[in-house]
């Protein structure tokens, strides 16, 4: 059984490879994680089998134009074989389409591989078709990093600058990406995204690997 904080449609407004795409996000109720800068209420929960969760994504997406983004709090916690074979065979059964249509977001830290409860977590993330891993803490799963799609780093960036060559380095295939702080004070998100364009702009020289700069576009849409 799975705590599950909400279970809703809206777009990616995140990362790259889905942006802008329909979705339905499974967000799970929990962290390992107490982050100051937070902005999901988490917390509550209803406990729910894999059949009503992938039942519930049926009936939010019955067309499976979709994909099916688990987030959290921290959904690696949670997460499991069980419930990712029952939604593939919900695509293969209730026309969800051929495609891997599934994506998970999560902090990436050791921490969590250690406690996550799925049998082989390296073949499970082989099953989605992005793994963004948005790194709060070092140091981070091998695993996870292993398996990374997508890099998204928070700016200003709770990791130390120093620290950035050695995860890149443990997601070798993933797609760095900064995302400036959502702010209420538009001073200073704008002062977030200046920042966080001149990073990228080094970084990408430095690393010799493309930055790109994605804030919250949903936000901006006034979209969850």
């Amino acid at each position: 059984m799975y705590r599950v904080n909400e279970i809703f449609r809206s777009i990616q407004g995140e990362g790259d490879m889905h942006l802008g795409s329909q979705a339905v996000f499974v967000r799970f109720s929990g962290c390992n994680m107490s982050c100051a800068f937070c902005d999901t209420a988490h917390e509550q929960h209803t406990v729910m089998g894999p059949d009503e969760i992938a039942n519930r994504v049926l009936k939010l997406d019955p067309e499976g134009h979709c994909i099916v983004v688990f987030t959290g709090g921290e959904p690696l916690l949670q997460l499991d074989e069980r419930l990712v074979d029952r939604l593939l065979e919900k695509k293969d059964t209730d026309d969800f389409g051929n495609e891997k249509r599934l994506a998970v977001e999560t902090n990436g830290a050791k921490v969590t591989e250690d406690l996550s409860p799925a049998n082989d977590l390296g073949k499970m993330l082989n099953e989605f078709e992005e793994v963004t891993v948005s790194p709060k803490a070092l140091p981070c799963g091998e695993v996870i990093m292993r398996e990374a799609t997508t890099f998204k780093l928070l700016w200003p960036s709770p990791i130390p600058t120093e620290d950035i060559a050695k995860i890149l380095a443990q997601a070798p295939h993933a797609l760095p990406i900064l995302q400036p702080r959502t702010s209420k004070d538009n001073y200073l998100f704008k002062q977030h995204c200046k920042d966080a364009v001149s990073q990228a702009r080094l970084w990408t020289e430095q690393y010799s690997k493309y930055w790109r700069v994605i804030p919250q576009t949903h936000v901006f849409m006034g979209l969850r």
